[in-house]
């Protein structure tokens, strides 16, 4: 999963491969899951991935937040 500054065309993943950010990124791992968080050019994103015990399925949420102040006015 890409994330994509529109204003700038920098872009990044939301985990540190396949496309680093520049700022650092955070993971937690528990019992079928795992989080991967970051913040860039103040946009912060969640992504949980979660993984079934007892089945071959994962499931992933992303949740991104505009914290930059800027409006985006092209949503």
């Amino acid at each position: 999963m890409y994330i994509r500054d529109e204003e700038t065309g920098q872009f990044w993943s939301a985990t540190a491969l396949p496309a680093r950010g520049e700022t650092p990124y955070t993971c937690k791992h528990g019992f079928g899951y795992s989080v991967f968080e970051h913040k860039e050019g103040g946009i912060a994103s969640e992504l949980w991935v979660y993984v079934a015990v007892d089945a071959p399925i994962k499931f992933s949420v992303l949740k991104v937040r505009n914290e930059s102040g800027v409006s985006a006015g092209y949503l």
